[in-house]
């Protein structure tokens, strides 16, 4: 390099200044030469770098860093630094690299920490607000292009808002509808959840009603939606038999008709399908037709059909059947040829069956149950209430009747099948009347509970007939009274058996046998009370001559007859026991009256307090044998007056005893 510089100044002409002494300072008056080594014009000693030509005093002074003016001032420190070198500085007090165009200075260096070159921030205060920044929606001219949020083209989206459409101002957005914006867009609100954006009805604070639309917005439309108001609906009833009418009594609220249920609330019982508005009102107790107005009386039906004649139903009915008859008189004469029920809907206090005197009421052609009629003026040879033995076709019962007034040669009232049980129970029987048997009864086997049978009249039985060898049971609810006949006012047994289960025969009237009257061979009464009778020959019971009659458990009581108080046996065979015969009265044998050869036995009986106006007070032995075991006879001959036991051929009078003895007409 030395050799390069000394080469180049042999090569050049050397610059020299001459200079007065003044202008070096120089004391003498002669010429000195300094050297201008970079030939800008001033020697050495005036410039402050003779080795650049661009330095000198003269020079503008710019931003370098040196002192091109040789003021020993550099760049800024210089005030005659020429401007169109120095650079704008801005103050970028947020530290995002843009500086405020509003804080600028020119110089060329910072003035100040901080400061920097580049313009352009709109908000110095804020980093996140320069020309470089992505514009959001904030209310800021985030970018710094005098545009804000939705006036920026370059807003970013992300930011913005979804708005949807609210066509029908109902203040619900159609979320198939929709923009995006930073501020609320104009019709579009932020929610989303309206289904029907042209209904204004429609939403999902509206009320769900009845329309077939989700007024509510929630997925389910009327009886879907619990909140729905079912007082938009309408009234549906219960069906619950399938009819097609409601039960008004079974009712809910609902938009569509429930399963099950109708709109009419027309059935009145709901629990049968047979009745409903369109049925056939038919006499069953029943308002089939729903129809309350609508009066059954005068009618009968069967098989749900109604006929005005209870002979025609009868006629359509079939085996087992039941034909119910309505309330009303139905004066005709009936005859079943099936096994059938005949009742009455309302008992026998609304309904009567009247022959009109024309014949039997009803005549029996096969088994016959016979429920709740009143049963009135009928006649004929057999049964006039009642004929079930000229077909003699099967049992019957007949409950909770009134037989009244009906006549006959036999079994006024009824007369039941020879073959056939004949079962009566809660029935009532007077005023009925035969010239011969069966005031009110003419029966074979079967029989009678809870049966009234009272002011009956006959030649033979006027309360009940019981027929040779048949077996008949009372019940203690069974009371036969105030009946007379000739025979029998109470029941004539006719060579049968009579288990009477404590029921009553009292105060019934008679000739011969004022409460019962037995006659034919094997006559069994047991458990009965037979008191208050009448009659000339045993007022209690009579029992003709024959052999094997029987007599258990039966109280006498208060009876009165001329001959025969309680008792009066007219030859055969009678055995007593377990019974008690007191307080009896009669002219003869106010206990017993035994005559034509009877042959008497008692066993364990009682026989107290009889009075004989004649004799007898006890028994009378008129023609006969007595045999008398365990029974009770009193404590002497006033027990029974005026004795306990006369007979009557020597007219012996005797005290019973306890123990076992024998008598005859001629003594004990």
């Amino acid at each position: 390099m030395l050799a390069f510089t000394l080469l180049l100044a042999c090569s050049k002409e050397q610059n020299f200044h001459t200079t007065s002494p003044e202008a070096v300072g120089g004391g003498d008056s002669g010429y000195s030469e300094e050297p201008d080594a970079d030939g800008d014009g001033f020697i050495e000693s005036q410039d402050c770098d003779d080795t650049d030509g661009t330095i000198h005093p003269d020079a503008t002074e710019v931003c370098d860093g040196i002192d091109n003016d040789c003021d020993e001032a550099i760049d800024d420190l210089d005030d005659d630094v020429d401007l169109s070198t120095t650079t704008y500085w801005y103050d970028d007090l947020d530290l995002d690299g843009y500086g405020d165009p509003e804080s600028i200075v020119e110089a060329c260096s910072p003035p100040a920490e901080g400061m920097i070159t580049t313009p352009g921030d709109c908000d110095d205060a804020n980093a996140e607000v320069h020309p470089e920044a992505l514009e959001v929606c904030n209310d800021l001219d985030d970018d710094c292009d005098l545009l804000i949020d939705d006036e920026d083209d370059d807003v970013d989206p992300a930011s913005q808002t979804a708005w949807y459409a609210d066509l029908d101002g109902d203040g619900f957005g159609d979320p198939t509808n929709w923009a995006l914006g930073c501020a609320e867009l104009d019709g579009h609100v932020a929610d989303d959840s309206d289904c029907d954006d042209a209904t204004k009805a429609i939403n999902p604070e509206a009320l769900e009603v009845c329309n077939e639309l989700d007024d509510d917005c929630d997925g389910l439309t009327d009886d879907e939606d619990d909140s729905v108001d079912l007082e938009t609906g309408a009234w549906y009833f219960e069906d619950s038999d399938g009819d097609g009418y409601g039960n008004e009594a079974i009712a809910t609220q609902a938009c569509a008709k429930p399963d099950g249920y109708k709109a009419n609330k027309k059935d009145c019982d709901d629990t049968d399908a047979e009745v409903n508005p369109d049925a056939v009102d038919v006499c069953d107790g029943v308002d089939n037709d729903c129809d309350s107005a609508t009066s059954e009386d005068g009618t009968a039906s069967v098989g749900g059909v109604s006929y005005s004649k209870v002979q025609v139903a009868i006629a359509a009915a079939t085996s087992g059947d039941t034909v119910m008859v309505c309330d009303g008189t139905f004066t005709e004469t009936l005859e079943t040829s099936v096994d059938l029920t005949l009742e009455s809907l309302n008992g026998a206090g609304s309904t009567t069956l009247s022959g009109g005197t024309s014949g039997a009421v009803i005549t029996a052609g096969g088994a016959l149950s016979l429920s709740g009629f009143t049963i009135e003026g009928g006649t004929g040879p057999v049964g006039g209430g009642i004929d079930a033995w000229t077909n003699d076709a099967g049992d019957l019962d007949v409950t909770d009747c009134i037989l009244t007034d009906n006549s006959a040669t036999y079994g006024g009232g009824l007369i039941g099948p020879v073959s056939y049980d004949t079962n009566v129970t809660d029935t009532e029987f007077k005023f009925n009347d035969v010239t011969n048997s069966g005031g009110a009864i003419y029966m074979s086997d079967g029989s009678l509970s809870g049966v009234d049978i009272h002011d009956n009249e006959a030649q033979f039985g006027a309360g009940v007939f019981i027929e040779q060898g048949a077996t008949v049971d009372f019940d203690s609810s069974t009371d036969i009274y105030d009946n007379d006949a000739e025979y029998a006012g109470g029941v004539f047994l006719y060579g049968a058996t009579l288990d009477a289960g404590d029921a009553t025969i009292r105060d019934n009237d008679a000739d011969q046998g004022g409460g019962v009257l037995m006659t034919d061979i094997a006559n069994s009464l047991s458990n009965a009370t037979i008191s208050g009778n009448t009659a000339d020959y045993g007022a209690g019971l009579l029992s003709e001559e024959y052999n094997g009659n029987s007599i258990s458990e039966v109280d006498f009581s208060d009876n009165v007859g001329a001959y025969g108080g309680a008792l009066y046996v007219y030859g055969g065979s009678m055995d007593i026991d377990n019974s008690t015969l007191d307080n009896n009265s009669g002219t003869y044998g106010a206990g017993i009256l035994l005559i034509q050869d009877g042959d008497l036995t008692l066993d364990t009986c009682t026989l107290t307090d009889n009075t004989a106006s004649t004799n007898g007070g006890g028994i009378l032995i008129y023609a006969g044998d007595l045999t008398s075991s365990s029974t009770d006879w009193g404590s002497g001959s006033s027990d029974n007056s005026p004795e306990d036991i006369y007979a009557w051929v020597t007219a012996e009078e005797n005290d019973g005893n306890s123990g076992s003895f024998t008598c005859d007409e001629t003594g004990c």
